[in-house]
C-alpha cells in the first residue's frame, strides 16, 4: 500500500520531541483519497497512538486505527501489551523512557502543591502511578476528565516509563487517559 506515491507532511503544534526528533503525520498524496501512513502503521500493531499537540483529528484517527489493532491483537498487541498496572514487575524489568500503555483501576487520586498523582496501588514506592502537572489539570477537566472522580475508576494511560519508587508514568496532554468504564 505504501509503494511509489507521494506523501505530504504536516507538523503539530510542536515540531519536536523530547528526542528533539521531528513529529510529523505523513500523508500519501492521493487528492481525495489521501490516507494518514501513521495510521496505517497503528492499524497494523507495529507503531501506537501517542498524543501531540495540535491537529486533533489526526489523533481521533490514530486512536480508532489502535483500538482496531489492540482488538485483532495485531503486532505488539499480541505480545502483552497493554501492561497491567497491578503488575508493576513486567515495567520493572523495562528501562527508564520506555513508552508504555498500562490498564488498572485507579485506587486514588492525590493533589500535591505541584503534581496530582493517580495512585493504581496503596504503596507508591513499589506501585504503579501517574503524574500531572497541576497546570495542566484545568485541559484534563476540559476533556471531561475529572481528577477526584477517577477513584475506583478503570482507565488506560500512556507515556514514557521513569521510576520514583514504583514504576511512573507522566500525563501532560487528556488523550494521554482515557476512561474504559
Amino acid at each position: 500500500r505504501l509503494g511509489a506515491q507521494g506523501y505530504q507532511l504536516t507538523a503539530g503544534a510542536k515540531l519536536t520531541d523530547r528526542h528533539d526528533q521531528l513529529w510529523v503525520y505523513a500523508w500519501t498524496d492521493q487528492g481525495a483519497d489521501k490516507a494518514l501512513l501513521n495510521a496505517e502503521l497503528v492499524k497494523a500493531g507495529v507503531a501506537v497512538a501517542w498524543p501531540r499537540h495540535g491537529l486533533d483529528e489526526c489523533q481521533n484517527t490514530l486512536s480508532k486505527s489502535e483500538h482496531i489493532a489492540r482488538e485483532k491483537r495485531l503486532g505488539i498487541w499480541a505480545r502483552g501489551w497493554p501492561y497491567l498496572a497491578k503488575r508493576p514487575a513486567a515495567l520493572e524489568a523495562l528501562p527508564p523512557g520506555s513508552f508504555v500503555v498500562v490498564e488498572g483501576k485507579v485506587l486514588r487520586v492525590e493533589k500535591h502543591s505541584k503534581l496530582a498523582y493517580i495512585n493504581f496501588g496503596s504503596n507508591y514506592r513499589t506501585d504503579t502511578s501517574a503524574r500531572i502537572p497541576r497546570n495542566r489539570l484545568k485541559a484534563f477537566k476540559a476533556a471531561g476528565i475529572e481528577m477526584p472522580n477517577l477513584a475506583g475508576r478503570q482507565v488506560r494511560i500512556r507515556g514514557f516509563l521513569s521510576f520514583r519508587g514504583g514504576p511512573m508514568i507522566d500525563l501532560d496532554q487528556p488523550h494521554q487517559l482515557e476512561l474504559l468504564d
